[in-house]
């Protein structure tokens, strides 16, 4: 599992990048969306940190 300890601590860098460069509002939509996408993953048998990055980064292209 070293590679899922990997993707959580790129989605946390990513977490913090994203932060940066949108809104707040935004950064709070996306955040939830991550939420929500790892959430989703779990319960179908997928995996959730990739899910949860689609939803950090599902509105990259609206940054500031």
């Amino acid at each position: 599992m070293a590679g899922e300890k990997g993707r959580k601590m790129n989605n946390k860098k990513l977490a913090e990048q994203l932060k940066a460069v949108l809104k707040e509002k935004r950064y709070r939509h996306s955040i939830e969306v991550a939420r929500s996408a790892a959430e989703l993953a779990g319960l179908y048998g997928e995996d959730p940190e990739k899910a949860l990055t689609a939803g950090l980064l599902h509105d990259i292209a609206r940054s500031k």
